[in-house]
C-alpha cells in the first residue's frame, strides 16, 4: 500500500475507508453485462502456399492475354504481285482478271467484304477484264484514276506518256490531283496522257496545208517548227479538217471547258463568270477539231451559248439562254 493509504487508515476523521481496484471493478461490471473482457490477442491468419501460387498464375495469365492482343498481327487485307514473266495472270476474288507484262506490279485487295469500291493500284503494262458488279472498280495508275463498272481495258507507259486503251464497255479516266480533268472512253477509244493533257489517238485527221489551230497544238503533230511559231503568233487557218470517221469522245463539260478550250485558247475563249453550268454534264466532241468547231458542237448539244468577244475570232461562253 502507498503512504497515502496508510495515512488515510490512521486518520480519526475518516470512518471506514476502503481501497478499491478500479480496473478490477470495471472488469467485473463488464462481465455482468455479458461482454468478454478477456484480453484478446491479435491472431495473424497464415495463408497456404497454394493461395499465392493461384494469384500469381492469374496475374501472369492476364498479362499474357494483354500482350497477345496488343501484339497480334492485323489480318492481311491486300497483296502485291510483280510479274516475273509476260502474260502473267491473276484473278481477284470478284472474278476480275488482270494480265501483266513482265515487271508490271499490281496491288490488290484480298476481299471486298464490307467495301464500297474495288480499288487496285497498278504500274507497268497491265490489261483488265473487270467483272461487272454494283461496286465500282477503280485503278490508280501513276497520275491517273480509272473508274469502271465492268469492261476491258489496257494500261501502259512509255516515254511519251500513259496509254489507255478501252476494248469493251466505257471507262472514266481522270487526273488524280485534278478531278475535273477527265475523259470517258467508249469501246475502241485510245488515249494518251502526259503533262496534264489527254490526247485522242483514234484520230485520223490531217490538215490540208499542215497547219492546226492552237487548240489542237497538242493533239496532232505539226510538220515544222515554223508552223508552231505561226500558231503561237495567233495565225488562224480556217480550212476545215477532213476526217474519215467520227473521232468524237465523251468528256465532262467542266473538264472540256477548263482543260481544253480555255487552257489552250486563253486569248480567244472566255467563260462568262455568271455562267453556272454542271461540270459533270457529259458531252461528246472531237477535240482534234478547231476550237470554234468544238464550241459549235457544244452549242448544238444545247449545253452552252456563245457571245462574240472583242476580237473577230473571240468567243464568250455563256448559258444557252443568253447566247446569240
Amino acid at each position: 500500500m502507498s503512504k497515502l493509504d496508510t495515512i488515510l487508515k490512521k486518520s480519526k476523521d475518516i470512518g471506514e475507508f476502503r481501497v478499491y481496484d478500479t480496473d478490477s471493478k470495471w472488469n467485473d461490471f463488464l462481465k455482468s453485462v455479458g461482454e468478454d473482457i478477456a484480453t484478446k490477442e491479435t491472431k495473424t491468419t497464415k495463408r497456404p502456399l497454394i493461395y499465392y501460387i493461384t494469384n500469381a498464375a492469374a496475374a501472369i495469365f492476364v498479362l499474357g492475354l494483354f500482350f497477345t492482343i496488343a501484339l497480334w498481327p492485323e489480318p492481311k487485307l491486300r497483296d502485291q504481285i510483280t510479274a516475273t514473266s509476260s502474260n502473267q495472270q491473276i484473278e481477284l476474288v470478284d472474278g476480275t482478271k488482270i494480265v501483266m507484262d513482265q515487271g508490271a506490279t499490281v496491288d490488290y485487295p484480298l476481299s471486298f467484304t464490307g467495301q464500297d469500291e474495288r480499288f487496285v493500284r497498278a504500274s507497268g503494262h497491265v490489261a483488265f477484264d473487270v467483272r461487272k458488279s454494283i461496286l465500282p472498280f477503280k485503278v490508280e495508275y501513276e497520275d491517273l484514276l480509272i473508274e469502271v463498272l465492268g469492261t476491258k481495258f489496257r494500261l501502259s507507259k512509255d516515254k511519251s506518256g500513259i496509254l489507255i486503251e478501252n476494248t469493251e464497255g466505257s471507262v472514266k479516266v481522270s487526273q488524280l490531283d485534278d478531278a475535273e480533268n477527265v475523259v470517258i472512253l467508249s469501246k475502241g477509244d485510245k488515249f494518251e496522257y502526259g503533262d496534264g493533257l489527254f490526247k485522242d489517238l483514234n484520230s485520223n485527221t490531217t490538215a490540208s496545208d499542215g497547219f492546226l489551230l492552237k487548240g489542237n497544238l497538242e493533239s496532232l503533230p505539226l510538220e515544222s517548227d515554223k508552223h508552231k511559231e505561226k500558231i503561237k503568233e495567233g495565225s488562224q487557218i480556217h480550212s476545215k479538217i477532213q476526217s474519215k470517221e467520227d473521232n468524237s469522245s465523251i468528256f465532262t463539260l467542266g473538264s472540256l471547258l477548263k482543260n481544253h478550250l480555255v487552257k489552250y485558247n486563253k486569248k480567244t475563249v472566255k467563260v462568262d463568270k455568271k455562267f453556272k453550268y454542271d461540270p459533270k454534264k457529259r458531252v461528246r466532241v472531237d477535240i482534234t477539231r478547231p476550237y470554234n468547231e468544238v464550241i459549235e458542237a457544244l452549242k448544238d448539244q444545247g449545253v452552252i451559248g456563245v457571245k462574240k468577244g472583242k476580237c473577230p475570232d473571240c468567243y464568250i461562253i455563256t448559258s444557252p439562254e443568253e447566247g446569240e
